[in-house]
């Protein structure tokens, strides 16, 4: 279920912080409006990937680990180049092929700087959840404040967290690129 509506909510993010960002006064009723306009378009693409990869036979022509690890730098480099085909297919509306393309063309050349970019950015991310970890467990019963923590930092703080940051990178490129 929630694969299904975190697109939704993505796209919600991803046009409100666009809009703030260029001093556009969007409200949350015309962001869920586009979320749901764009919810199928955005959704669509990653279906028709990982729905191979899911109903994939087990492949024993060598250890697991080593298939994974040779897989894993492809994936690495075809999801930054494509990272920002939701942006593109939520705030400039296009058709989600268009946006795949878009995406591809918006990074070429920054691959690297993309890359750099969000690990910085998730290191100054987990340099802010470790101490808030911390101060709050000695605050507050552990039990609870595991609780409480998980819930915040996954579905509140990281998912604004990661919006905020790859809509300023999206706008960014195509600042650059234009």
């Amino acid at each position: 279920m929630i694969g299904f509506v975190n697109p939704w909510l993505f796209a919600i993010r991803y046009f409100y912080i666009w809009g703030y960002l260029n001093g556009n006064k969007v409200t949350l009723i015309e962001a869920f409006c586009r979320g749901i306009k764009r919810w199928f378009p955005i959704l669509i693409v990653p279906l028709i990937i990982f729905i191979p990869i899911t109903f994939m036979p087990e492949i024993e022509l060598m250890p697991i680990q080593l298939f994974l690890l040779l897989l894993l730098l492809p994936i690495f480099y075809i999801g930054t180049r494509l990272g920002f085909y939701w942006h593109t297919v939520i705030i400039d509306g296009v058709s989600p092929v268009n946006g795949m393309r878009y995406s591809w063309e918006l990074t070429k050349g920054y691959f690297w700087l993309v890359t750099r970019v969000k690990l910085i950015l998730f290191a100054v991310g987990f340099l802010i959840i470790f101490p808030l970890t911390i101060i709050t467990s000695t605050l507050i019963k552990a039990e609870m404040v595991n609780d409480w923590q998980r819930v915040f930092i996954q579905y509140v703080f990281v998912p604004i967290y990661w919006s905020i940051i790859s809509v300023i990178i999206y706008a960014q490129l195509k600042r650059i690129k234009t």
